[in-house]
């Protein structure tokens, strides 16, 4: 069966949970809970879990949550069973009941901190949120990972966008020539008295964009990048806005802003490659 209402698991109840990694946070707002009842065959629970892709289940009675009954459970369970013990009982293992087999679960609250709970994850493999009279979701060790994935993933693309960057900008001129353009086209659009940086990691992530699609500089680096100056200035100055915002803090990113990071992120990986590649091919010539 189900489980009881859906629960906004997002919403924390009070602000300061917005601010961390909480347990709340990382639950499938869809998350459905599959509950086996005490005197279900193993075979049958077993079959159940298979077809629903699940490696556990709390096993219940009205709403009170008895255990969890899991592979590993079964597991532990008839390996105490010898084949004397199995004559004897005139069964085989699939024949037990879930309550036979279940174990213990250990509990949390919807606002505990995530890393609190790590150890029972890997231990156990999930970790049952709420009480054994009021279950109210089932985290586990892949609701964590792709929690986290979502948090980090922004962040970890637009590294690799910029040192991307870094590479395709190096691979169209010199150190020396790379300082001479930054030099006129920073001083141009700063002022003569501005502080220009002298190497890529110092320069900002605008910089680039004026470096690369500046009207005089662009035919250096239109083979590197591909394209028109203008949809290359376009992608880098949208991408620098949601470098800001995100860096920053300044408000969540939508999900359709973070696949405009991944589309940048893919195209500039598909230039580096073909840089590499014409690199190799100079190379091997």
């Amino acid at each position: 069966m189900s489980g009881g209402p859906a629960v906004d698991f997002a919403k924390a109840p009070n602000g300061v949970d917005e601010l961390f990694h909480r347990i709340n946070r990382a639950i499938p707002s869809d998350q459905k809970i599959l509950a086996l009842s005490p005197d279900m065959l193993a075979r049958d629970a077993i079959k159940l879990l298979g077809d629903k892709y699940f490696s556990q289940a709390p096993v219940v009675i009205g709403s009170k949550v008895l255990g969890v009954f899991s592979f590993r459970s079964f597991a532990r369970k008839t390996a105490e069973y010898s084949l004397e013990d199995l004559a004897k009982h005139k069964h085989s293992p699939g024949d037990l009941t879930v309550e036979e087999c279940m174990e213990k679960a250990n509990y949390a609250d919807l606002t505990d901190d995530l890393n609190r709970h790590f150890d029972n994850l890997e231990r156990d493999n999930s970790v049952f949120v709420g009480t054994p009279n009021s279950m109210l979701a089932i985290l586990t060790p892949m609701d964590v990972l792709r929690y986290f994935y979502r948090v980090a993933s922004p962040f970890v693309a637009l590294s690799e966008i910029e040192l991307s960057l870094r590479t395709i900008i190096r691979s169209a001129a010199t150190e020396q020539e790379i300082g001479a353009i930054t030099e006129s086209v920073l001083k141009r659009q700063f002022g003569k008295d501005a502080d220009i940086p002298k190497s890529l990691e110092e320069m900002s992530f605008d910089n680039y964009r004026l470096i690369v699609a500046s009207g005089d500089t662009w035919p250096r680096f239109q083979n590197a990048f591909g394209g028109s100056r203008e949809r290359v200035s376009g992608k880098l100055k949208d991408t620098g806005e949601l470098r800001n915002i995100l860096f920053h803090f300044k408000r969540p990113i939508s999900e359709d802003e973070i696949q405009k990071i991944g589309q940048v992120r893919d195209w500039l990986l598909n230039r580096v490659e073909q840089v590499n590649h014409r690199s190799e091919g100079r190379e091997n010539e």
